[in-house]
């Protein structure tokens, strides 16, 4: 503690406010522009897994256009403020001045549709606001075509103006130092002051950055020039979200890469954040792998693969074409090529599903083998199991859906109808093109008794 009593810098309170009200008209699109998924999350949700690790003690999310939607992603990360009308940044954060009552420390105002910003940069930004002991901090970037953002015009320590490219003359727009539209304030400045800003500027809004001018005139301004300004694009357009995802799966790849991870086409390939992979795992080209998919360690992928929310074990080998969604796959199983594992099926270590094999809702024991052409649904399937071409459960009556039940060490022969409900116990054999649509006991045979019958020379006749 100070001789003062007040906590060093260091320790003041954050409280961060995230701007996501805007329509996004340029996105020409029916759905909130902070909404637009981006690897798997909606661009503010990057955005708030960022501020988050920055454990401040309030955060408020600024909502607007379909506010319901965009509170829906926030859930209870956040207290959710609504903006009735789109007046400028400096409104929008007006409209947090009700949740911020009484706080006292520092506030971050980051923008909602920013999805390439680090936590990291964050951190620097809110050191260099202490340090300078500023009641005002902007981050700033330099690029190479600064139009439609905001530039910096520098003058003696403490003191700078931040020009919005609509009012800026043709001088000042040859400035490459622009404003990223994230800022750090003291708390008692900013909510002091936003009252006292105005309309008079080319866009009739209320600027945020007519607070930086403010503190300007007081010497107690600062600035952070990042070090990579691909984190702070704004996504505003489909070319923008294109660029942003092409940015962030680079990134994925890359920091994958670093992990032990083997890519055989890193171009080709799309990821979620959320996805996870073990060691000495080989993708191919093509492979999307979404949502909360685990891939255990030496895991092949090949190409085309596509899964969602998909667990697969160590050792594991997803061939061409293979589709997954919500399955969970054991240790060394090989699926595919071209299968398709939709959600709560199960296969066992050791298992096999071949080339045009379907699995629903289904358990498939360890070591069984479904190699053809087959479609178990609602089935649980033993150890061992061997399930000949063209084998389907039955397992929907028109009305309601049945299980079926394999025991260890069955041989289903091909073409076989497994009618549902029903049993087939351990060991039995089924010959092929049986229709079974009633129990079997253990160790048994089932057949249906077809005669085959020829007539001939019949071709010849007809």
């Amino acid at each position: 503690m100070s001789r003062k009593g007040k906590k060093p810098a260091t320790d003041r309170p954050l409280a961060v406010v995230v701007l996501a009200a805007g329509v996004g008209k340029r996105m020409r699109s029916a759905t909130a522009k902070v909404l637009h998924p981006l690897a798997g999350r909606p661009l503010l949700a990057h955005v708030l897994g960022q501020t988050a690790r920055l454990d401040p003690v309030r955060s408020v999310v600024v909502v607007g256009h379909q506010a319901e939607a965009v509170a829906a992603v926030v859930g209870e990360r956040a207290v959710c403020v609504t903006q009735r009308e789109q007046l400028g940044t400096g409104h929008a954060v007006a409209a947090a001045r009700r949740a911020l009552r009484g706080f006292s420390g520092d506030v971050m105002v980051v923008s909602g549709d920013v999805p390439l910003l680090r936590a990291a940069t964050l951190k620097k930004l809110l050191r260099r606001h202490r340090s300078s002991k500023a009641l005002a901090t902007v981050l700033t970037m330099v690029v190479d075509d600064p139009s439609g953002y905001g530039r910096i015009l520098r003058q003696e320590e403490g003191c700078f103006r931040i020009v919005e490219h609509a009012d800026a003359g043709r001088e000042e727009r040859e400035i490459d130092e622009v404003n990223s539209g994230i800022y750090c304030f003291d708390a008692r400045f900013l909510l002091r002051t936003l009252s006292a800003l105005d309309q008079d500027n080319a866009q009739a809004e209320y600027y945020l950055t007519d607070l930086i001018e403010k503190a300007s005139a007081k010497g107690t301004a600062a600035a952070l020039v990042a070090e990579d300004e691909s984190e702070l694009m704004g996504v505003d357009s489909r070319l923008g979200l294109a660029r942003a995802e092409a940015l962030m799966q680079e990134r994925l790849i890359l920091g994958w890469m670093e992990r032990g991870v083997t890519f055989l086409d890193p171009a080709s390939v799309y990821l979620s954040v959320d996805v996870r992979m073990g060691r000495d795992c080989v993708i191919g080209p093509g492979v999307r792998l979404e949502g909360a998919t685990r891939l255990g360690r030496e895991c092949v992928v090949d190409g085309s693969a596509f899964l969602k929310d998909t667990v697969v074990g160590d050792s594991s080998h997803v061939r061409w074409g293979v589709v997954a969604d919500g399955a969970r796959i054991g240790k060394t199983v090989q699926v595919g090529p071209y299968s398709h594992l939709r959600p709560e099926a199960e296969l066992g270590a050791e298992s096999h599903i071949g080339n045009f094999v379907e699995v629903k809702k289904s358990k498939i024991g360890r070591g069984s083998k479904a190699n053809h052409l087959s479609y178990i649904g609602d089935a649980t399937v033993g150890r061992d199991v061997n399930i000949g071409a063209g084998t389907i459960t039955c397992n929907y009556d028109g009305f309601a859906k049945h299980r079926t039940e394999v025991g260890d060490r069955v041989q289903i022969g091909s073409d076989t109808q497994l009618v549902a409900p029903v049993k087939v116990g351990a060991d039995c054999y089924v010959a092929a093109g049986s229709t079974v649509t009633s129990d079997v006991a253990p160790g048994s045979l089932v057949f249906n008794d077809k005669r085959q019958q020829v007539r001939s020379g019949w071709v010849e006749g007809f």
